[in-house]
């Protein structure tokens, strides 16, 4: 209850800040594709499914030109599962586990823009994303069947990455701002907080479809 409502206030102070300062405000959400980098897995690896949610704050700054940043909440994680064998080779046990790391990430990054009442955009930057919550889920099946081992992991707090995007947008011309856009977000620092080893350094990554709705308070471009 404390983390939502500290969330709620953060969100609304930085679309009060949009208004006060002539910025373009909106909000964002959409669906992503969640994995790991340089996770060690036994034998099969799938990506699972986040999300994100968020406000935005855009300062135009030319023509083609702005700056981006924002808060949202964002869930990462992975997906797998392994195959365990007996001294024969045979399937024992199928180990189905999931990875839900939660974050709040705060992006900053540099769009540029070919504008029109429909244009397409383009942007990159960095983004520092805080874990709230790290829970890992592992179902066993085959033997005994369906059972379910619930743990949260030691991870580090601090999410570093960059990411890079590409979409389009819909200009109403003084109206609202409809956007859609296809993100990649690569994280770079080691979310494993146990002693430094090159087997445990995985990172996160997601590729999220982004749809986003954004209005000008005090245009500065044509």
């Amino acid at each position: 209850m404390k983390n939502t409502i500290i969330i709620i206030l953060v969100l609304c102070s930085f679309v009060s800040w949009g208004q006060n300062s002539g910025f373009e405000i909106g909000i964002e959400a959409g669906p992503s594709i969640k994995w790991m980098r340089k996770y060690p897995v036994h034998n099969f690896r799938h990506a699972g499914m986040g999300f994100t949610i968020g406000s935005t704050v855009t300062y135009n700054y030319k023509n083609n030109l702005s700056f981006k940043s924002g808060l949202s909440f964002e869930r990462k994680g992975f997906h797998d599962f392994t195959l365990l064998n007996d001294q024969f080779q045979n399937v024992t046990d199928i180990i189905i586990r999931s990875q839900r790391m939660d974050y709040i990430i705060l992006p900053v990054s540099i769009q540029y823009r070919w504008p029109g009442k429909v244009g397409t955009f383009i942007h990159g930057g960095q983004y520092l994303g805080v874990l709230l919550s790290n829970k890992e889920t592992d179902l066993i099946d085959i033997n005994p069947p369906e059972k379910e081992v619930v743990s949260y992991i030691p991870s580090n707090r601090v999410d570093f990455g960059l990411f890079s995007g590409v979409g389009m947008f819909i200009d109403s011309k003084g109206g609202s701002i409809l956007q859609f856009e296809l993100r990649y977000n690569m994280g770079i620092t080691s979310t494993n907080s146990a002693p430094d080893s090159q087997e445990y350094k995985s990172r996160t990554n997601s590729l999220v479809l982004v749809v986003g709705l954004a209005v000008p308070v005090n245009k500065k471009y044509e």
